[in-house]
């Protein structure tokens, strides 16, 4: 698992309780998106910037899954999946 933080302390926050409760249950955490079976997304939709950042990291891991068959899931949360759905 790598998980990819946009946006505020909160967000900072959350992403470390995720890191922790995925150790835990005996996932492993990558520092490299390129040997992550699931990338997490945590993200951020007060601003448009960072917002465009998550999108274009979207579209780089989608080119990675057809490169490489990796990450197998990618998982979107924060506040642009509550804002964009």
């Amino acid at each position: 698992v790598h998980i990819v933080t946009f946006g505020c302390q909160m967000n900072q926050q959350e992403s470390s309780v995720m890191a922790e409760l995925l150790s835990s249950s005996e996932f492993r955490i990558c520092n490299s998106i390129e040997d992550a079976e699931i990338v997490i997304l945590e993200t951020c939709a007060i601003r448009k910037k960072a917002e465009d950042k998550v999108y274009s990291l979207l579209g780089r891991l989608k080119q990675l899954r057809k490169k490489s068959g990796l990450p197998k899931k990618i998982v979107v949360c924060g506040c642009m999946v509550t804002e964009d759905g």
